[in-house]
Formats: C-alpha cells, sequence, structure tokens
C-alpha cells in the first residue's frame, strides 16, 4: 500500500493555535485522530508546517 501525503492540521491549546504534520495510515471513511500518524513536534505557524510537510513528501 502506497504511503498517503503529509498534511497540516491545526489544533487549539490554551487559547492558541498549534500546527501538526500528519498523514493517514488507514483507508476509512472518516479521516480522524485513530488513523493518523504524526510527524514529530508542533509548529507555530502554518507556513511552517506546511515546509515541513513538503519536506517529508519529497522523502
Amino acid at each position: 500500500m502506497a504511503k498517503n501525503e503529509w498534511k497540516v492540521s491545526s489544533n487549539y491549546v490554551n487559547d492558541k493555535v498549534v500546527y501538526e504534520v500528519y498523514r493517514v495510515v488507514k483507508d476509512e471513511r472518516v479521516n480522524h485522530s485513530g488513523c493518523r500518524e504524526y510527524a514529530r513536534g508542533t509548529y507555530n505557524t502554518r507556513k511552517e508546517a506546511l515546509i515541513a510537510a513538503d519536506r517529508l513528501n519529497r522523502s
């Protein structure tokens, strides 16, 4: 099975938005946290997270 593309997710933590990079690892109809693999760390801006996702997608 081919690996899915890395994407960016946002979450609120104590009234602050943080961004994470993830990919779906299970083929399911609903994309939820139980079927995701997360890359290490969080990012303060969406731009930083998108750069990390792009780098992972190219590797």
